[in-house]
């Protein structure tokens, strides 16, 4: 895709067992979804730094599990001044939510410097519609929340998960719009959820989607085989990993049913190799199974003690009216392929080529 039909960059970046996605837009603007797990926020400051970014259009904190928010408070204290919205979850009551603590320490000093208070939102649709995030000025580029809404927050107010932000990256008109889709952590059962409300029409075609939960458990086999071919259908799946996660993500059944599915998938990427898919892989593959993206935490210039070994690493997908063109590592493929025929290797992503 020529960077001109480009209309945003989204960054699914490689910050070991966490997520955070960063959007780039025209005119150094960007959209940042979850800061990670490192409290400094390095990778994602690095990438909004190196394109020059000067405003955030709205930082969202989709979750409030450690992996998600951590770094999402020093995001936002880097661009206190110039942080449009704040969106934020409330679905721990009792619980204060961090990213609001600092923004209320943060809008002493925008009084100081005559700006208003930082406008800050609940994450939560309107209803059974989803809601407007974002849309440029010339309404070719939105971003809607899917979930959860009010219902939703009472309904599973004892389990995070499924009151995770479900949300979606469009471009152009419908029916053939180019989508994006960012599934937190959110169960199966949401996605049924999803479907009875009809906040949208089901199935949904995306050309990425990243993996719920890290890959980990969201259902049964069967919720899994129907998720994948009823409910969203893919080109591409992103799946957020650290190599050394205790939770055994990705799971064999989360991968293969995507896998499987009847969607043409094209490639399953994970940021980074785990024992599901390599023994051993911080000894047998230390600087990384490819050279990733230089801002991923498995790149060897940041990950010194070789603790997060990258399979894809950071992935970037380019999103425009008419195709959605993903930046993979130089090699990935092949590399993969080879790991298959390691005695050591066993990769679940494997799919058939489309191309």
């Amino acid at each position: 895709m020529n960077r001109q039909d480009t209309y945003a960059e989204c960054f699914f970046l490689d910050v070991g067992q966490g997520t955070s996605q960063v959007i780039l837009l025209k005119g150094g603007r960007a959209i940042v979804i979850d800061g990670g797990p490192d409290r400094d926020a390095r990778i994602p400051l690095s990438i909004l730094g190196s394109a020059g970014v000067h405003t955030l259009e709205a930082l969202i904190v989709s979750h409030n599990d450690a992996d998600h928010e951590n770094g999402a408070v020093r995001i936002l204290e880097t661009y206190k001044y110039s942080t449009e919205k704040l969106y934020f979850l409330v679905d721990r009551f009792g619980i204060a939510v961090p990213t609001c603590v600092r923004a209320n320490e943060i809008d002493g000093a925008r009084s100081a410097k005559g700006l208003k208070p930082l406008n800050r939102i609940r994450l939560e649709a309107d209803g059974n519609d989803a809601r407007e995030i974002y849309k440029s000025t010339d309404e070719n580029l939105r971003l809607d929340l899917l979930h959860p809404n009010f219902k939703a927050n009472d309904r599973w107010k004892n389990e995070p998960n499924a009151t995770c932000g479900v949300l979606r990256l469009s471009c152009g008109k419908e029916p053939t719009a180019r989508r994006i889709l960012f599934s937190g952590d959110v169960p199966v059962k949401v996605w049924r959820w999803i479907e009875q409300t009809r906040v949208v029409s089901l199935p949904m075609h995306c050309d990425v989607m990243t993996v719920s939960h890290h890959g980990g458990n969201t259902g049964s086999k069967d919720e899994l085989q129907w998720l994948y071919n009823e409910a969203v259908r893919c080109k591409h799946a992103v799946v957020s990993v650290g190599t050394q996660n205790p939770y055994g993500h990705p799971t064999e059944e989360g991968i293969t049913s995507i896998r499987d599915a009847r969607a043409r998938v094209k490639s399953i990427l994970c940021t980074q190799l785990t024992e599901r898919c390599c023994d051993n892989p911080v000894k047998t593959f230390p600087a990384g199974l490819t050279t990733p993206h230089r801002r991923s935490q498995s790149h060897p210039e940041q990950n010194p003690d070789g603790r997060h070994i990258a399979c894809a690493g950071t992935v970037i997908a380019r999103i425009g009216l008419n195709d959605v063109e993903i930046i993979k590592p130089t090699g990935h493929r092949d590399a993969v392929k080879s790991l298959e025929t390691k005695p050591y290797g066993h990769p679940l992503c494997l799919v058939p080529s489309r191309s």
